[in-house]
């Protein structure tokens, strides 16, 4: 019979540690579990917050693993 899992982090008193998490780190994380995880012809769509400066050219992230499919790009905040 099993013995019910004594988790650390699901007792009342738990304080998830606090440690720097770049969002470059964040973003490669997520490209390297996608491509381990993702199945044949699965996708990933990722939203990444960009300013609406139109002469900001930001690199799409990308891994050598997966294909880009598609990029696109919402304005936000446009005053005319």
């Amino acid at each position: 019979m099993l013995k019910p899992a004594n988790h650390y982090y699901s007792k009342p008193d738990y304080i998830p540690p606090k440690r720097p998490y770049g969002f470059e780190a964040l973003q490669r994380d997520i490209l390297d579990f996608a491509a381990r995880t993702l199945v044949t012809n699965g996708r990933l769509a990722m939203w990444m917050p960009t300013s609406d400066d139109e002469a900001t050219n930001f690199p799409v992230p990308m891994h050598q693993n997966l294909e880009i499919v598609n990029v696109s790009t919402q304005n936000f905040n446009l005053c005319e």
